[in-house]
């Protein structure tokens, strides 16, 4: 800690010294790289390597680069989300994919490793539709968006579905967009054997070559595939740009910012970005790569909004979950401390009694605690293959920190500026995990998943769960999913609290600058890493109270959510990146 103390005060101390950066006239370039290959099921050779081949290349020509290799769903959807936010800022985007894809009624699919895929039906909920990934892109409203899919390779489910087709279905690109697929509509891709996959081979040679436009760029591309594999993969395009692009511009300029200039046919060409180092770029440089959260925190605090605040974030949340994975469970850990001390009977009603004050009612007088040896519990039953917790383990009051009062105001672009005050308050630093969930629900019968009332969630209820007290191991301590608003409310309620209110999220995370929107605080406030979800369930509805309209607001991160939104979802919805944290 001593040694990233010093190092980030270093830091700090010289990148104060290096020289105002002024804006660079060369277009923003971002890019998401994603490679998977180590498939339980039909492992792939090549697109890992086809993965970091491409973000090398890309970071040679001047991409901001995300790089994810063998990412589950969890992780790709983090990288999609944090990405859109980065090309909110403007520039180019560029997402590249190489690994499983498959087309299940028309809709494209890309295959995050750990999915549970056996029969077509569950391709929706298992798989990220690229579907999401062209939405992104036209929501951000960026310059230009190229998305180059090498996903084209057979089918590995195919055996036990209904329908054969293979390869990728037809996309069309939205205006400004190109689309990429390593070879036509409903055939399939070589994986090569060499380092990297055919398409991607090429790809690599021909972005590097000075003075092409984009257009003939994969023309070229196309040609070499062609001639390599006698005609029998032929990638594609499918382009609705506007402006033109060249990855590398003619020798002698830069290749790290030339030819990044998106223009309208017939303009100038933008002059070369300015020579001064970006303080921002330079500390990113340094932290990217490292192991400890508290460098990538320390770059959050000092560029909370800059443009690489999305991937500092993934990357923080991905360390954290690396720690939790390695750390003693917080479960075992407590049984460990209890089995020390000395052991008491306890009365079923004692237990209850317990429960009951777990959740903030009963007597506030200590209860004596059952708690079975390791030893007795290996005699009784087979070694768990799931995680299980102790039903004496009581809700733990979890970490959150004190917000100070603030005045949230929203320069729209016509009409009156609004603006509203949001008393101090208190906010869970994480969503609440599966663990402390299933502590509430052994608590509370009623919100078990055989136990709840079908008017209170969608049917999907606890979906991830295997039954109402048995969870994955590997689940066990991130955020619980599938909950509905009620089952949420319900428990923070049962420890003194409430769901946060729509504002108190804006005022929390300092969206100050998104969509017009400055948030002046009452006192000092530093904002902390809250690992936001996906989204998460607010106590905000666009009604005016007293009245219910059955539904409430999902807050999302970084975004100002309005009444035309689609934000506001029914109270019983229950969803795969839907969680939830507790206020006060």
């Amino acid at each position: 800690m001593v040694r990233h103390t010093i190092f980030l005060s270093v830091l700090a101390t010289c990148l104060l010294l290096l020289p105002h950066t002024t804006e660079a006239a060369a277009q923003r370039r971002i890019a998401l790289v994603i490679g998977n290959a180590a498939y339980q099921t039909a492992p792939l050779r090549n697109p890992v390597n086809d993965a970091t081949d491409m973000a090398t290349a890309l970071r040679q020509l001047g991409f901001e680069v995300t790089l994810l290799r063998d990412a589950d769903l969890r992780v790709m959807d983090e990288a999609l989300d944090a990405f859109n936010l980065q090309l909110r800022q403007g520039g180019v985007g560029l997402f590249y994919y190489a690994g499983h894809g498959v087309q299940v009624n028309g809709e494209n699919y890309l295959i995050p490793l750990g999915s549970r895929i056996d029969k077509e039906t569950d391709v929706k909920y298992e798989a990220v539709p690229v579907g999401r990934v062209l939405d992104n892109a036209a929501d951000a409203g960026n310059d230009m968006n190229i998305i180059i899919l090498d996903a084209c390779r057979d089918n590995p489910f195919a055996r036990n579905w209904r329908s054969r087709q293979r390869g990728l279905a037809v996309v069309q690109a939205a205006r400004g967009a190109l689309i990429a697929y390593a070879t036509a509509p409903g055939s399939v891709a070589f994986d090569g054997s060499e380092r990297n996959g055919t398409y991607t081979k090429h790809l690599l040679q021909q972005m590097r070559t000075p003075g092409l436009s984009i257009e003939q760029m994969f023309k070229q591309v196309r040609e070499g595939v062609v001639k390599e594999t006698g005609g029998r993969q032929i990638p594609w395009e499918s382009s609705s740009l506007i402006g033109s692009f060249i990855f590398r511009s003619q020798e002698g300029g830069s290749p790290s910012v030339a030819g990044s200039t998106v223009r309208p046919p017939g303009s100038s060409v933008a002059p070369p970005a300015s020579a001064d180092p970006d303080p921002e770029a330079v500390m990113w440089a340094l932290v990217e790569k490292s192991s400890h959260p508290d460098d990538i925190t320390a770059f959050l605090n000092a560029y909370p909004s800059g443009r690489f605040s999305p991937a500092a974030r993934l990357k923080l949340q991905q360390l954290q979950r690396q720690q939790q994975a390695t750390a003693p469970t917080i479960g075992s850990a407590e049984s460990q401390r209890l089995a020390k001390e000395p052991q008491q009977s306890t009365t079923p009603e004692q237990s209850a009694k317990g429960g009951i004050e777990a959740l903030g009612g009963g007597s506030k007088e200590p209860q004596q605690q059952t708690v079975k040896s390791p030893e007795a519990s290996k005699q009784k039953e087979s070694p768990p293959k799931v995680a299980r917790l102790d039903p004496e383990i009581k809700l733990r009051e979890r970490e959150s920190v004190s917000v100070p009062g603030a005045t949230i105001r929203i320069y729209p672009n016509s009409g009156k500026e609004w603006s509203r005050k949001v008393p101090a308050f208190r906010i869970n630093l994480k969503p609440v995990s599966n663990r402390e969930f299933l502590e509430f629900v052994k608590s509370s019968p009623q919100w078990k998943k055989s136990h709840i009332a079908k008017n209170l969630h969608d049917g999907n209820y606890l979906k991830h769960w295997k039954n109402d007290e048995t969870i994955d191991p590997q689940e066990i301590d991130l955020p619980v999913r599938y909950v509905s608003y009620y089952a949420a409310e319900a428990y923070c309620r049962a420890i003194g609290k409430t769901l946060p209110g729509l504002q108190q999220y804006f005022v929390a995370a300092n969206i100050s600058g998104v969509g017009r929107t400055s948030i002046s605080y009452d006192s000092f406030y530093k904002t902390p890493s809250f690992a936001f979800m996906s989204v998460e369930w607010t106590d905000t509805t666009w009604r005016e109270p007293p009245s219910d309209s059955g539904k409430r607001i999902l807050y999302k991160d970084g975004t100002v959510h309005n009444r035309d939104s689609s934000s506001e979802v029914d109270k019983r919805y229950t969803g795969r990146f839907l969680g939830f944290r507790c206020a006060e």
